[in-house]
């Protein structure tokens, strides 16, 4: 380094010396790039180097080869709380600007490709920050920026860090790895979701650019996210308007009508293993179904009593379609237009005729694939979910089967299962078409995301973390948001475990509780308790 540019850099710094003083954030420049990241005083840059590529994958004739990521030149420029670094590469440029303002940091990275490839994939640090004095978190419900606003959480003694990306709705890995002693702020331009599904990828095609915009903001370790970039969740808000009024929190039973399990034999007389047929039981004769039915109807009298001991708005059937395959085939099968000869002729209607007319709303399971059988047909052997990730051919299979089940059983609830993957669900796009197309009708989803709730209120099980239903978070962006949340395998009288869902403070917030409603199920005095407790809380919040 010359001896005119070491004198440059110095004067700068005198310079700045009480611009710096007045900020909450600041950041500074050296030869090579950032030589600070600062707040009220203090320096959270790490050892790493920031604004670098890490790895590059070019994409040409459907095939995929890893570009040189070897520096050729470095350009470092700055002022009053700017700084700008642009990296030079033989496959094109990466530019990183970072501005302070108050208690943020800005940063707008752009890559532009000099190729004559398409670039698949870009990884980048950003920034690397001082290793954290606590934990490292994200808000949950995310999925790399499609389904919710992505933000880390970086826990440092007295402060909190929150980097958020800043572009509504445009996928992108954001990830806070430990590398070399040092916390690096990463992004990916491609997003690889597990199973199934394709990778979700931003491509810079040869000659084109593209740019990313992250905030780095210093909060209190108590503040939530929606306050500390309140302008972002404002801006998702606006964008993705949630169309979901569904004021009614009153708990929901679940009815479970099969008994299939490992230890379970299977018995011809009862091929569908319902619960309600003794071994003895010969469901395949016409006697048989008769008394099949009775026991059917006796177990909806006992359910609609269990229903109005909880003051539940409703109650979904599991398997009404019993539960004759195994999986991978079928179970649970979640079309109600393949209903077994012994729910046929009436009987599953007037099973739910039993709810309906008691003022309970009835429900089924809905599954997001198609049966391979032609309808029409019995379910046999052979018979398998057929699966799909296009949106419009999911909407579709759905739509159907819950036109079917609103006309046929006058049913308005129902538990959507296997819509995608954990971490992964299908499109958002698809439930929103669908709580348009019928308003009057709850989905309750298996797999979620946050934009989810502005259509839907998404399933929870008591027994996941809390980030595994973050109908809480939802509420920042959906106000009115909530989650169904099965309580029938909690063990309510162990100790709260700090991870998981508090089911009577789920309820103070909006969440609906749900369990098993065909017996005398010991969550159900749980659920009576806190409903009567959180009553008050709900009729100021006017559901």
């Amino acid at each position: 380094m010359s001896k005119a540019k070491i004198i440059r850099f110095a004067i700068m710094a005198v310079l700045l010396t009480p611009f710096l003083a007045r900020a909450q954030t600041s950041v500074s420049a050296g030869p090579k790039g950032l030589a600070s990241f600062s707040y009220n005083g203090v320096s959270y840059l790490g050892g790493g180097q920031s604004c670098s590529a890490l790895s590059v994958l070019l994409r040409q004739g459907g095939q995929n080869r890893s570009g040189q990521v070897q520096l050729v030149n470095s350009q470092v420029n700055y002022g009053p709380g700017v700084v700008s670094i642009l990296r030079m590469y033989r496959w094109g440029t990466l530019k990183c600007v970072y501005s302070a303002a108050a208690d943020y940091v800005r940063a707008n990275v752009t890559i532009k490709n000099a190729t004559s490839a398409a670039l698949a994939s870009v990884r980048v640090i950003v920034v690397s920050l001082k290793t954290p004095d606590g934990q490292t978190s994200r808000m949950p419900g995310s999925d790399d920026n499609l389904g919710g606003p992505d933000v880390l959480m970086v826990s440092y003694k007295g402060s909190k860090l929150f980097i958020g990306n800043q572009q509504v709705g445009r996928p992108l890995g954001l990830n806070a790895p430990i590398m070399g002693g040092s916390l690096d702020i990463l992004i990916n331009s491609e997003v690889a979701p597990p199973q199934a599904h394709a990778p979700v990828t931003r491509p810079i095609q040869p000659g084109g650019s593209e740019n990313y915009w992250l905030t780095f903001r210093f909060a209190n370790p108590a503040d939530q996210p929606y306050v500390v970039m309140k302008d972002l969740f404002e801006r998702w808000r606006a964008r993705f308007p949630g169309t979901l009024n569904w004021t009614d929190r009153r708990p929901i039973g679940m009815l479970v009508l099969g008994r299939r399990g490992p230890n379970v034999p299977f018995n011809p007389l009862n091929p569908r293993y319902w619960g309600i047929a003794d071994p003895k039981l010969d469901i395949n004769s016409a006697q048989g179904r008769q008394v099949f039915r009775t026991r059917l109807l006796s177990l909806a009298a006992r359910s609609v009593a269990n229903l109005k001991r909880m003051n539940a708005q409703g109650v979904i059937v599991w398997d009404i379609e019993g539960q004759q395959y195994p999986q991978p085939q079928v179970t649970y099968v979640g079309d109600p237009r393949y209903l077994p000869p012994e729910m046929q002729n009436g009987v599953a209607q007037e099973f739910m005729k039993q709810f309906t007319g008691n003022g309970i709303r009835c429900g089924v399971t809905l599954r997001a694939q198609k049966i391979s059988t032609p309808l029409g047909q019995q379910l046999n052997s052979n018979s398998r979910q057929i699966y799909s990730d296009d949106p419009d051919t999911v909407f579709q299979w759905l739509s159907a089967k819950a036109q079917y089940v609103q006309q046929q059983l006058g049913c308005t609830l129902f538990y959507v299962d296997s819509n995608g993957t954990t971490g992964w669900p299908l499109d958002w796009r698809i439930f929103a078409r669908l709580q348009q197309k019928f308003p009057n009708v709850l989905f309750i989803p298996e797999q979620k995301n946050i934009l989810y709730y502005g259509f839907t209120a998404p399933y929870c099980d008591e027994r996941n973390n809390k980030d595994d239903c973050p109908s809480a978070q939802a509420r920042w962006i959906f106000p009115n948001a909530f989650s169904v949340i099965n309580l029938s395998a909690a063990d309510l009288a162990a100790g709260r475990n700090p991870a998981k869902m508090d089911p009577s403070e789920r309820a103070i917030g909006g969440d609906v509780l749900m369990t098993q409603v065909w017996f005398n199920d010991p969550h159900i005095p749980f659920i009576i308790d806190t409903e009567q407790r959180v009553s008050v809380v709900r009729r100021r919040h006017r559901f």
